[in-house]
Order: structure tokens, then C-alpha cells, then sequence
């Protein structure tokens, strides 16, 4: 009769885990693990982001494209939006020009982490920076008034 208890009891928690396991999975994949879920994570690092935040202006913010990379639960989503002066980041005390400015950024998210997010091909979002080019060629921070 103990043996019988012992492994009905094993049985049960087999199952309890199994389940758990399977709940957790059904979570990842419906929850934040979307594509859906990854755009709305995108547009939320944008809007949030000290470029966007300085002087973006709030319609227009549009998604460009989704592409589904190789890694999994991982999304590039390319997002245009526009600023009403130029530059990046966060520009208080710095000499703007006061033109519109039409930005696209790409945003990799995986497992709804932002892993990158890079604004016209120049500024690094994540990390405050410009990205670094080629030797001997002048970056804009070299022009910057201080």
C-alpha cells in the first residue's frame, strides 16, 4: 500500500512540474514573447529614449518593417519617427537647428529585452553614442561645441 502512495505521489508531481513547465512556456510564447509584444517593447524604448523624449514629436512614430531573425523570440523592428531639431540624445544646452528631423531606428529585441537600437545608421540609443566609423573619417562629435 506505501508503495502505491510513493508512486502515485511521484506521478502526481511529475505532472505539477510537467504542467508548471508547460504553463511557463505557453506564457513566453503568448505573453512578451510575440512579435507583437516585441513591436510594442520597440515603441515604448523609443518614446522613453532620451532623442525621442527631448523633442520627438508623438504621431510620428510608425513601424517600417518586422524581421524575424534567426535567434529565437528575437525581432528587428524598424520604427521611422521625427524630431523637431536636429541630432540625438538628450541635447539640453547644446545649439540645435530648429528644422524637423525624419529619423528611422532599428530596434533588436529578444526575449523582450531591447539588445541594440541604433538611430539612422549613426547613433547607438542604448549606450548614448555615435558609433564609430571608419578610419580617417571625421565623426559628427568632433564638431561638437562645448
Amino acid at each position: 500500500m506505501r508503495i502505491r502512495y510513493t508512486v502515485l505521489s511521484v506521478f502526481l508531481t511529475m505532472i505539477a512540474f510537467s504542467s508548471l513547465g508547460f504553463l511557463m512556456a505557453q506564457t513566453a510564447h503568448n505573453g512578451k514573447y510575440t512579435e507583437d509584444g516585441a513591436i510594442d517593447i520597440a515603441k515604448g524604448f523609443l518614446l522613453n529614449g532620451p532623442t525621442f523624449r527631448f523633442d520627438g514629436i508623438p504621431n510620428s512614430v510608425k513601424v517600417i518593417n518586422v524581421t524575424t531573425l534567426r535567434s529565437p523570440w528575437t525581432w528587428e523592428i524598424r520604427l521611422s519617427f521625427s524630431c523637431a531639431h536636429s541630432g540625438y540624445g538628450n541635447r539640453t544646452g547644446q545649439i540645435l537647428l530648429q528644422v524637423i528631423t525624419s529619423h528611422v531606428i532599428r530596434v533588436r529585441v529578444q526575449e523582450g529585452k531591447v539588445m541594440s537600437a541604433i538611430i539612422d545608421e549613426t547613433w547607438d540609443e542604448l549606450n548614448q553614442k555615435f558609433l564609430e566609423g571608419p578610419k580617417g573619417t571625421v565623426t559628427e562629435t568632433e564638431f561638437t561645441i562645448p
